[in-house]
């Protein structure tokens, strides 16, 4: 229901910055359209040179960043950074992907939830390594065998733990087993807890991690440079996913939603609910027939105190 309320609402906030994507999108057409006259140019000329493809171009790609389309598969309006999921028919904010292991799509709710998972997994695939670790590696050493003759010498009919982090005979297959599978499930959650920290420092989704590698390297095929739209910092795109609590209390489980919008407005995150936060100017957003104004009175730290309306 969350998400219906931010399609239903921020329509009308994202109505004040319409703008910007109608503007992001003429200037892509403007750019197409310089290519190809100075291509043509350069054909009549013959010093057209080779270069690679651009790649495969989707059309959510030659979007602004503010700007909303219609999604086909769901036949409903499409926000920005949204995707239709074709594994649970749905239309999903910021989706990132269908994971099998939590039987659901990641996106705008439940990204915070799915690293915390990835986290969690390798914390505990750390722990497991390390307590298997002492008895694996005691398996084939000496200290092995003389537990096993000290068991024989004291007249036990069986070999008792005699020596410390020494396994049984009986020991070895589970330790073997143990150690290994906590040792490449955590190398592997690793891997991707660290793609995705970098992806949250960033502000992309994996969708977006690819479509913004080929529109960095159509920019450097032209020679200029590309910069991602929702990227505030990596404090600020922290905040965008785990709110604006203290980052090791951010971390523990919790059911609460996420604290901001999908995207920034204006170069700034919004929250989604009545709330006052510290901001400086003035922001008119019409909403139907009304107008929701941020209020401003000076505050004692030179910024202004403003309630806004923010779903």
């Amino acid at each position: 229901s969350g998400g219906e309320d931010w399609v239903g609402a921020t329509s009308s906030v994202i109505g004040a910055s319409s703008s910007h994507g109608k503007e992001a999108t003429g200037s892509t057409g403007t750019l197409a359209s310089s290519n190809n006259v100075s291509s043509s140019k350069e054909a009549a000329a013959g010093t057209v040179t080779k270069s690679s493809p651009p790649g495969r171009i989707y059309g959510w790609m030659l979007m602004g960043p503010q700007e909303w389309g219609f999604c086909a598969h769901s036949n409903q309006p499409k926000p920005p950074r949204s995707h239709y999921d074709h594994v649970t028919k749905k239309l999903v904010l910021n989706m990132d992907h269908y994971c099998p292991w939590m039987f659901n799509t990641v996106g705008y709710f439940n990204y915070r939830y799915f690293c915390n998972f990835l986290f969690y997994v390798f914390v505990g695939m750390t722990y497991g390594a390390i307590i298997s670790y002492e008895p694996f590696r005691n398996m084939n050493r000496p200290g092995y065998r003389k537990q096993i003759i000290l068991s024989q010498e004291k007249g036990f009919e069986t070999t008792q733990r005699l020596l410390p982090f020494v396994p049984l005979p009986e020991d070895r297959t589970p330790i073997a087993f143990a150690f290994m599978l906590c040792l490449s499930v955590g190398i592997a959650v690793f891997c991707l807890l660290s793609f995705h920290f970098y992806l949250l420092m960033t502000a992309q989704t994996t969708v977006e991690f690819h479509g913004n590698w080929a529109k960095r390297r159509r920019a450097r095929q032209r020679g200029t440079s590309w910069v991602n739209p929702y990227d505030l910092g990596w404090r600020q795109n922290r905040r965008q996913v785990y709110g604006s609590g203290h980052p090791i209390l951010t971390m523990l489980p919790s059911r609460r939603e996420p604290e901001f919008l999908p995207i920034p407005i204006d170069g700034r995150l919004w929250r989604r609910k009545w709330t006052k936060a510290s901001v400086v100017g003035r922001l008119e957003v019409p909403i139907g027939r009304a107008d929701a104004r941020v209020h401003e009175d000076p505050g004692k730290n030179g910024n202004h105190e403003t309630v806004a309306l923010i779903i």
